[in-house]
């Protein structure tokens, strides 16, 4: 790992030092920290730790670095970044617990998971991860009901559906983000985690027999166990091409902090949902970049399958790409998540969803009644064929 990280020049290489908590790094002890201190581009590793959402990881182990020479002018930066992330993160802890009881009130069941769960399982701190939105998966059924419930409370759905519309896309979409312009809280609200890259497995009543309860502010809160969540902080770092430090960090510190982990129903969660692969890569990007304690066995799994360094050095090479582009792992075609799949029926089952399972911009361009919208999966393909088209001619 070491000469990967220096690849990345002494400011990447501090900031993948500082993703995760200081005593799960490798590479804090490898560096002459107080020789190069003064070569080190200060604003440089503050514009990358904001974009891979390590700034509250960076000001902790900043602070238990001894031999770091940090600028007096950074520090202060970073104690008003903390600061203001403390009390950013117990406000929305508050509008989650009113989220939890007006949905209580109403009877509808609720899985809160990332966001403050995902801090406190991982670092028990609140304090110490960035989270941009409160994450809730529900039972399909609810959908509807939960999202009046939420217009009604000052939230905006990010497409606006009619009623009739709301059941059409219960059915075939399996996300849908709200708003809240006054308090500013934004709920990513699901009720299926993986439909448009996996399948329609992962939905509340999948998980529902294997949660666990976290303690957050003094209230026991139900959320995925912690083999269950494992899997899916793989299946979303692999969805965005692991383009962000804070989900290796945020896996690292999670699976060292569990007393007692069932690998082996980890592995089964994974080939139950032919998604093998994606969870290797995951656990191996772990592993690469901070110290995890992997059974033999799966050391061997990651060691025996040919695509995962290819995959690895895609992963490593895109890390630190222009912030503003799109990130070229993002990209749903491209080859990357092509090759993460377990064999060539799992490759051909997803540029299928690729090309036919309809997404919101679907919805978005083209609103059909919602009687008609089996139609949007032919007009998805239209769609993207005509785009292609036209970049070509660009």
């Amino acid at each position: 790992m070491v000469s990967t990280a220096k690849q990345f020049g002494h400011e990447k290489a501090l900031l993948v030092s500082c993703a995760t908590l200081p005593e799960y790094t490798r590479l804090q002890e490898k560096y002459d920290w107080k020789q190069i201190s003064s070569s080190i581009d200060w604003q440089l590793v503050l514009q990358f730790a904001a974009a891979h959402g390590t700034t509250a990881l960076l000001s902790f182990n900043l602070r238990h670095m001894k031999d770091v020479q940090v600028p007096e002018a950074i520090l202060q930066v970073l104690k008003q970044h903390d600061f203001q992330l403390a009390a950013r993160n117990l406000h929305m802890v508050g509008q989650l617990f009113f989220i939890l009881d007006l949905l209580k009130t109403y009877s509808v069941p609720v899985i809160a998971f990332k966001g403050p769960i995902l801090a406190i399982l991982a670092y028990e701190n609140l304090s110490m991860r960035y989270f941009c939105d409160l994450d809730l998966l529900i039972r399909a059924e609810d959908f509807p009901r939960v999202h009046n419930l939420l217009l009604l409370n000052g939230f905006q759905a990010e497409l606006a559906v009619t009623s009739s519309e709301l059941k059409a896309m219960a059915k075939h979409e399996n996300e849908m983000a709200f708003i809240n312009d006054t308090t500013g809280i934004t709920i990513d609200l699901h009720w299926e985690l993986s439909r448009h890259y996996l399948s329609d497995k992962l939905n509340f009543e999948y998980y529902s027999d294997r949660l666990q309860t976290v303690s957050l502010s003094g209230r026991e809160i139900r959320t995925l166990g912690a083999e269950d969540l494992i899997v899916y902080l793989c299946l979303h770092g692999a969805k965005h091409g692991w383009q962000r430090l804070e989900w290796l960090g945020n896996l690292s510190a999670l699976i060292n902090r569990q007393d007692k982990l069932d690998w082996e129903k980890i592995i089964e969660l994974s080939c139950e949902i032919r998604a093998l692969r994606i969870i290797l890569l995951g656990l191996a990007l772990v592993d690469e970049f901070f110290t995890v304690q992997l059974p033999s066995h799966l050391k061997n799994k990651i060691q025996n399958d040919r695509q995962l360094p290819l995959l690895r050095n895609l992963v490593i090479d895109n890390l630190f790409s222009k912030t503003e582009a799109i990130h070229p792992l993002e990209v749903r075609f491209s080859r990357f998540h092509f090759l993460i799949r377990d064999n060539w029926f799992g490759k051909v089952l997803y540029g299928a969803r690729l090309l036919f399972v309809p997404s919101k911009e679907d919805w978005n361009k083209v609103r059909l009644p919602a009687c008609l919208s089996f139609l949007y999966y032919l007009i998805r393909p239209l769609r993207l064929g005509w785009l292609e088209m036209r970049k070509k001619l660009a």
